[in-house]
């Protein structure tokens, strides 16, 4: 599980602060480790993934398909296999999920 700080995951997502903040307001999942004007708040990678791809997908949603510029589309596309790939990642992590060299060895 990778954390992220703010700043962090502005460069990650090619965002500014302001906008960071914006998305926390809007129930970006997060930690606020600390209180008052030392604490900081953390994101896990994964976690403010899926959060962004749901809200890229509910933005795009608005739109009928054949409205929506194709960069639209494409966009919402990479974000779904984006989080896909993480997801799989994750359950290999915790060994929920096996590669299939490892699964034909043990059948």
């Amino acid at each position: 599980m990778g954390y992220l700080s703010r700043s962090a995951l502005a460069r990650e997502s090619h965002r500014t602060l302001h906008e960071i903040d914006k998305l926390l307001t809007l129930g970006l999942p997060h930690q606020v480790i600390g209180s008052g004007r030392g604490s900081e708040v953390r994101v896990d990678r994964s976690e403010a993934l899926t959060w962004l791809v749901g809200l890229a997908l509910s933005t795009a949603s608005t739109e009928s398909d054949d409205d929506a510029p194709e960069v639209v589309k494409q966009r919402a596309r990479l974000f779904r296999l984006q989080a896909d790939s993480q997801a799989m990642k994750n359950d290999v992590a915790r060994g929920q999920l096996l590669p299939a060299s490892e699964v034909v060895l043990g059948w």
